[in-house]
């Protein structure tokens, strides 16, 4: 009975992933293959499996990776091409335990005129709780890439890559999706904003009286939970 009741409490790493992949397409934050998305378990990740269509994707499509080997995977199909990446974020954040790699069109759009994202909206920055930098073009899958993503993951929560998506992580996949959204959302305002006025920012004081909120902290909270 004991046995039964403790695979009854293990999470279903696989479902939890392919829901989260049909929840980027919904939100329009990606299409067909493209970005990537992992969840940590221990010292495994499981990841999207490359070419995978998020809106098709199975449960056999994310595959369990050793995060200290970085591999151990099914010789069918390989991880996603971004595997150095996620693993580097995850080796540099012991707090995060989900990484979402969208490409989303207003994130690239801003990406092409600024060099950063700050806060336009008050849950921007209590779910971001800092700026969001933007990386100049880095290859896909390199080793670059890789170490140049960590780095920055290591002190921001999200970022966006020039010419190529935006990189989210939380300690769920709701907070690293709510992330997300919310960097998409923000460059929309931003975008729209200065073509017919200027965007207005939240001042540094106004920011982080936000950031260290009760009611932040409560929403943080709540988003914890996977």
């Amino acid at each position: 009975m004991l046995i039964k009741e403790k695979m009854k409490k293990s999470k279903d790493y696989r479902k939890i992933l392919v829901n989260l992949g049909k929840d980027l397409i919904k939100c329009g934050l990606t299409y067909g293959s493209g970005g990537n998305i992992s969840i940590r378990e221990g010292n495994f990740i499981y990841i999207k499996a490359s070419g995978a269509w998020f809106k098709e994707a199975k449960k056999r499509d994310y595959l369990k990776i050793s995060l200290e080997a970085g591999r151990d995977y099914k010789k069918t199909l390989k991880p996603s091409c971004e595997l150095k990446m996620h693993i580097s974020c995850y080796r540099r954040r012991k707090d995060i335990n989900c990484i979402i790699h969208s490409h989303s069109t207003y994130a690239i759009i801003f990406a092409n005129k600024y060099k950063e994202l700050k806060p336009v909206t008050a849950e921007f920055a209590a779910i971001l709780e800092d700026d969001v930098p933007v990386l100049k073009y880095l290859n896909p899958a390199s080793d670059e890439l890789a170490e140049k993503v960590a780095d920055r993951i290591s002190k921001h929560n999200g970022l966006i890559l020039s010419n190529h998506g935006v990189v989210t992580v939380g300690r769920s996949p709701k907070e690293a999706l709510y992330r997300a959204v919310l960097i998409e959302n923000e460059t929309k305002i931003v975008l729209l904003s200065d073509l017919f006025t200027k965007a207005k920012y939240l001042n540094k004081k106004v920011k982080d009286g936000i950031i260290k909120s009760v009611h932040s902290e409560y929403r943080r909270k709540r988003l914890e939970k996977r």
